[in-house]
């Protein structure tokens, strides 16, 4: 039965109004697409999220509404795209997915696959990352075997496949690659593999950011390696002096943390030359004085270390992570402990005489707080000097026997000529008794109460 000539052309009325719909839609989508290409361009990053999330909206509108169209997988593939330059890798990877399961399509194949293990990368599913990326690593297409390489590298990376990242990473050849390969190259101990890629990074734009995280990574494995591309990225005669100042100053922390006072004292030398008169300079000015710390054994530089340390003016975010108060108040405590008594003051009683507890809790500050072991030795022989009667004096030559063992024949020498009754000399001998116990808990009774708050909080 034929049908009406009326309802035939109905039909097809309809038809071409869903089509102009469909590809209207889908224009739209495009549209956006080249406006949010064009703002990044321009540097409007704000902007181009914005018009990279209003085509996402608009390509899923098309999927849902016209879902037998032969073009669906086009405007699956547009979504994905859109949604994972909007910063929505999770939402992205269903049509994706989708997109690779169902397209006919080449074209359509190659860029969802590719897509989707960026989005599994930078959803943290880095086992699905390199599963996705594994078959175009080794694709004809040059541009397509080179992202998918990166990709596939970042994501062996993460999964610490690091001999994986480094070949996949050196392969693909793209500069932004290059951090990621420095890193597995420190990672699978190839430290001048690392610093040949780091030095021919320094053409492009610099990152600080960028470079002073992979040479944290790099410095604490082989600080020497670290030293020799902070010197030269120094160099480069583009950087601003707080960011030549930072870079020093990051690489004089590396040292110090590394019990390398001498080196970091150095660095921080040159930051606060580089950076003068800035927050950089200062921060550095403190790391130098705690480096100096470890460095000297001379009781009588701490004044003028202290009152250095007091001239600098902090922000309280950079005074708190440097332990700027701390190390304020300790150096406050021992200046005052060592210019308040005189060797050979006579001493008081224990519960009264109190300065030889303070010089024994500062002396105590710089070995646990500050690793100034020298320094605290220093500070544990001014006690029998300046208090001979203390009942604490032992108990100070002994600390500092332990931390300086080059003197420990002239101090057990002293210690067994004036102290040979007391309890810490008897336990030396090997005749502990009750005395001993009695006075340790004494002693640490008193030296407690007199503890700052600071030192209460280490």
């Amino acid at each position: 039965m034929m049908r009406p000539p009326a309802l035939i052309l109905g039909g097809l009325a309809l038809g071409l109004l869903a089509g102009c719909a469909y590809y209207n839609g889908l224009y739209n989508a495009n549209r956006l697409v080249k406006e949010a290409e064009k703002a990044e361009r321009e540097g409007r990053v704000g902007e181009a999220r914005s018009f990279w999330a209003q085509a996402a909206v608009k390509a899923e509108s098309v999927v849902a509404r016209y879902p037998e169209s032969k073009y669906q997988d086009d405007a699956l593939l547009l979504r994905g795209r859109a949604l994972r330059a909007a910063g929505d890798c999770a939402r992205a990877i269903d049509p994706l997915d989708a997109a690779l399961n169902t397209s006919p399509d080449t074209f359509i194949v190659r860029q969802s696959r590719l897509l989707l293990g960026q989005c599994y990368y930078q959803v943290g599913d880095y086992s699905n990352a390199v599963t996705t990326l594994t078959p175009f690593a080794e694709s004809n297409d040059l541009s397509v075997a080179i992202t998918a390489l990166f990709w596939r590298g970042r994501a062996n990376l993460a999964l610490r496949e690091y001999t994986a990242a480094a070949r996949d990473l050196a392969a693909c050849g793209l500069p932004q690659a290059n951090f990621h390969l420095a890193l597995a190259y420190v990672h699978v101990g190839q430290p001048q593999q690392a610093e040949r890629v780091l030095l021919n990074s320094q053409s492009g734009r610099y990152d600080e950011s960028a470079w002073l995280t992979i040479m944290d990574t790099l410095g604490a494995a082989y600080p020497e390696v670290a030293a020799v591309v902070a010197d030269r990225l120094a160099r480069r005669p583009d950087l601003t002096s707080g960011e030549r100042g930072r870079l020093l100053l990051a690489d004089g922390e590396r040292w110090l943390a590394g019990n390398e006072p001498g080196r970091a004292a150095a660095r921080f030398e040159q930051a606060v030359i580089t950076a003068p008169d800035s927050a950089v300079a200062r921060a550095a000015l403190v790391q130098l004085i705690k480096a100096e710390l470890r460095l000297t054994s001379e009781v009588t530089r701490l004044p003028s270390l202290f009152d250095s340390l007091a001239a600098v003016s902090l922000a309280e975010d950079r005074a708190s992570e440097l332990r700027y108060s701390e190390l304020l108040t300790d150096l406050e405590s021992v200046v005052l402990a060592l210019t308040a008594t005189a060797p050979g003051a006579a001493p008081g009683e224990l519960t009264s005489q109190v300065t030889d507890l303070d010089l024994f809790l500062a002396a105590e500050a710089l070995r646990d707080s500050w690793a100034a072991a020298a320094l605290a030795a220093a500070v544990f022989r001014e006690i029998p000097r300046r208090f001979p009667e203390s009942a604490i004096a032992p108990k100070a030559i002994l600390a500092a026997v332990w931390l300086d063992s080059s003197r420990a024949d002239s101090l057990l020498a002293v210690l067994y000529h004036d102290y040979p009754e007391s309890p810490y000399t008897l336990v030396l001998n090997g005749e502990a008794d009750a005395a001993y116990m009695a006075l340790e808990d004494s002693l640490r009774t008193l030296l407690n109460s007199r503890q700052s708050p600071t030192s209460n909080n280490r």
